[in-house]
């Protein structure tokens, strides 16, 4: 007897739970695309109705993206250092400041590479 009560492996278990946490980060993303589609129909309908500026509308397009791109970078954070969403907010505005960087060019570098090498984090 081995110690592993399934007579499974250890990297077959940290497969597992790698697995349980995409899903569960692939969940989440899919409910920010869909609040994303649904902020920028409310945009249109405010543009629509004279409530917001040409300028404005691009302006709240661009922070619904970079939000976005903010909560992928969160959800690769978490699969890869198995962190609760707040300990990976942590240390992506942790390393913004460190790197002198705006939170959201850290977060697109992490989506572009997948890499949170520079999070500092184990």
């Amino acid at each position: 007897m081995t110690g592993q009560p399934s007579g499974r492996g250890h990297d077959a278990d940290a497969i597992d739970q790698l697995l349980a946490t995409v899903a569960r980060n692939s969940a989440r993303l899919d409910a920010l695309e869909s609040q994303v589609t649904d902020g920028q129909e409310q945009i249109a309908e405010l543009q629509a109705q004279g409530l917001v500026s040409a300028r404005q509308a691009d302006q709240l397009r661009h922070a619904l993206c970079t939000s976005r791109r903010i909560g992928a970078a969160v959800g690769i954070v978490m699969a890869r250092t198995n962190v609760t969403e707040e300990a990976a907010f942590d240390a992506l505005a942790q390393a913004s400041m460190r790197g002198n960087c705006k939170l959201r060019d850290l977060a697109e570098y992490i989506v572009e590479t997948g890499s949170t090498e520079v999070l500092h984090v184990p």
